[in-house]
């Protein structure tokens, strides 16, 4: 399965959480968590 495209998912971590918070906090509210668990299991799964 072909993971999605994102810009989260193709981040390393580090870049991935200076990315995110450069993002106002309506739009951290209202994707964390869609964002979290597609990178937990994306780490876990693989």
């Amino acid at each position: 399965m072909k993971a999605a495209t994102h810009d989260g998912q193709k981040m390393p971590m580090m870049k991935y959480w200076f990315w995110r918070s450069k993002k106002p906090p309506e739009f951290d509210g209202f994707l964390k968590n869609y964002l979290e668990a597609a990178i937990f299991l994306r780490f876990a799964a693989f």
